[in-house]
């Protein structure tokens, strides 16, 4: 056993050694196309301080690496020739094209970055010391960021613009600017690019694709986050960003996702009821398989087909429609892709020409032909999807007021609907006849389309005409349709058209509309015949109405006994329910109304809302 032994320390405190604060960090970029590398070696880290040096950081843990912290190592330190803050760093791939590239290899990449003056600077990352600075022509840089290829920088200068730098071919070179704004960049980011499509009529042996720059977003030090078109350099968009105390918010980091991706989860029931969520792998393969010249596929709108085995993605930027069929215990298989959204027929300039003559659109007849001669490419943003409840319809509409009805069962274009003159805020089809399409357009008018007929119903021109009157009047817009389910209540109807109809509901932000409709088929007379029936038809909906005002619930639909044309049925307008959410039936007895009260809203606010102010 030794012996203790006794030390004297010596506490010293005097020594005014400060470590130097990080003041930047920069991981590489992804390549394009997104690929996987060999190994699972975690990618090189540039650490930027405040004294000016820049640290190479290289992982020597475990790989892949595990939940232990202690794995980076400073390989080597680039000291500095002045002192000064290293403000940003970003890393850009040497060889654009990714052959045999490695994250975690320095051959591979190019180090940039800046010092808070007017000098961007690139490092030589073999001897760590500069290989050469490129005066911004445009004071202080605030913010630099490398475009998803590696072959462009875009630098955030004091005089408010934005200036791209070529890195390709180890460029090192002004190229262009964007247009000057009254304000500083203090960051930048750049969306994701986009392949261009290749010709069919290009004969050219080069099968090198392109990808090409969409847009850039910045944020500014005017409370607002900007959005740039990356080919003309011009302000796509602007949003306004929350200030504390009338104080501008300075934005000092953007970031855009990588990826817009659809991601599909089934449902696990336990035995303890409890519901858990497992992802469906392989749908992402077979969509980017499906649409090989997008970068990202992500989507506008979904819908599910009633047994759950269809999902309906609207393709959120080429305007396609893809049928994806997702059976339990079987890989997504992609069963047809409609690219209707992507074409401009003749009916658009059609339906023009007659609404200057103001011609009902329910007149018109529309079929299955696409007359895409003399026509131009038109790419719509798919907004609204809606599936029959027996799995064979589906209808699309998009932004440009254009809406397809799709046979599920053959999967083929059934006909085309007039092209309205303005989106439509929601479609449902009929629970019990599901021929039957429910259109609502943001002037509050509701028309029923007949999907079998390829024609607006004459027995629908009523209803609409006094839903409209009923609804005109609110301030907010259609937001839902909801039908009373057909498996849930007791047979109500025959083949005369007698009995009670269809239960609707059409609600709003503020106020739910009920009533009954029955559909009828109508004969078809003359135009004198068609006047009498609307003069008719009038003077029934003033007598409805005026029996409505003094009824609590809502009763059916009355029906004529000649079974040519329904009388209108009876509506109930209820504004009791406020800050609506959602509005769906249970069953042919329970509804579910889901709300968000304004107060529960304001509660969320932070106090300077609350504040007292003078005068108040």
């Amino acid at each position: 056993m030794t012996e203790h032994q006794t030390v004297k320390v010596h506490r010293c405190r005097f020594v005014d050694w400060l470590p130097s604060p990080i003041t930047a960090l920069a991981f590489p970029p992804s390549l394009l196309p997104p690929q996987k590398f060999s190994d699972d070696t975690p990618p090189v880290l540039a650490v930027g301080r405040a004294n000016g040096n820049i640290e190479i950081r290289k992982w020597a843990g475990s790989c892949p690496p595990n939940n232990t912290h202690q794995g980076w190592v400073v390989e080597q330190v680039f000291y500095a020739p002045i002192p000064s803050k290293v403000d940003s760093l970003a890393f850009a791939w040497r060889d654009t094209t990714g052959d045999r590239c490695s994250p975690s290899k320095l051959e591979d990449l190019r180090l940039l970055g800046s010092s808070g003056g007017n000098a961007l600077i690139e490092w030589d990352l073999s001897l760590g010391s500069v290989k050469r600075s490129l005066l911004s022509q445009g004071g202080s840089i605030w913010s630099i960021a490398v475009n998803p290829t590696s072959t462009a920088m875009a630098i955030g200068c004091e005089d408010g613009c934005i200036r791209i730098v070529s890195l390709e071919d180890d460029d090192f070179t002004l190229m262009r600017k964007f247009d000057r704004i009254k304000t500083r960049i203090l960051s930048i980011a750049w969306g994701p690019p986009m392949r261009p499509h290749k010709s069919k009529t290009d004969g050219s042996d080069d099968e090198e694709e392109m990808w090409k720059d969409t847009w850039v977003v910045s944020g500014c030090s005017d409370s607002s986050i900007r959005k740039w078109d990356a080919r003309s350099g011009r302000v796509m968009d602007r949003m306004t960003v929350d200030r504390t105390r009338n104080e501008k918010t300075l934005v000092w980091a953007v970031g855009v996702l990588a990826e817009r991706e659809v991601k599909l989860f089934r449902l696990i029931q336990k035995g303890d009821d409890d519901l858990t969520a497992r992802r469906v792998r392989g749908l992402s393969t077979i969509l980017q398989l499906a649409f090989p010249n997008e970068e990202t596929i992500g989507a506008s709108t979904l819908a599910f087909s009633p047994d759950s085995k269809r999902l309906i993605i609207g393709v959120v930027q080429g305007g396609y429609i893809s049928v994806v069929h997702v059976e339990e215990q079987e890989e997504p298989r992609l069963l047809r892709t409609f690219d209707q959204h992507r074409q401009l027929d003749l009916r658009s300039r059609l339906l023009q020409r007659q609404q200057n003559v103001r011609k009902h659109v329910d007149d018109m007849v529309v079929d299955n032909e696409n007359d895409n001669e003399e026509s131009r490419g038109l790419i719509a943003r798919i907004n609204r999807l809606a599936v029959s409840p027996d799995g064979q319809w589906l209808a699309s509409s998009d932004l440009h007021g254009r809406t397809y009805i799709f046979n599920l069962d053959s999967l083929q274009l059934h006909c085309t609907l007039p092209t309205m003159p303005s989106p439509i805020t929601c479609m449902a089809f009929d629970y019990e006849l599901s021929r039957y399409l429910f259109l609502a357009m943001p002037d509050n008018s509701v028309r029923i389309f007949d999907v079998e007929s390829k024609t607006f119903p004459e027995w629908q021109r009523t209803l609409s005409q006094t839903l409209s009157r009923k609804l005109g009047s609110q301030r907010d817009e259609i937001m839902g349709i909801s039908m009373l389910p057909k498996d849930t209540r007791p047979m109500e109807t025959n083949i005369h058209g007698q009995g009670k109809g269809q239960g609707v509901v059409v609600w709003g932000a503020n106020w739910t509309c009920r009533f009954r409709v029955h559909p009828v088929m109508t004969s078809t007379g003359g135009e004198k015949r068609r006047r009498e029936e609307e003069e008719e038809g009038a003077e029934e909906e003033q007598r409805a109405e005026d029996e409505m005002e003094s009824e609590e619930e809502l009763g059916g639909a009355a029906v004529k006994e000649d079974g040519k044309k329904p009388s209108t049925a009876q509506f109930q307008l209820v504004d009791r329910y406020r800050n609506l959410l959602g509005v769906q039936f249970l069953n042919a007895e329970e509804l579910v109304i889901i709300e968000r009260p304004l107060l529960d809203v304001l509660s969320t606010l932070p106090p300077a809302y609350f504040k007292a102010k003078y005068g108040t």
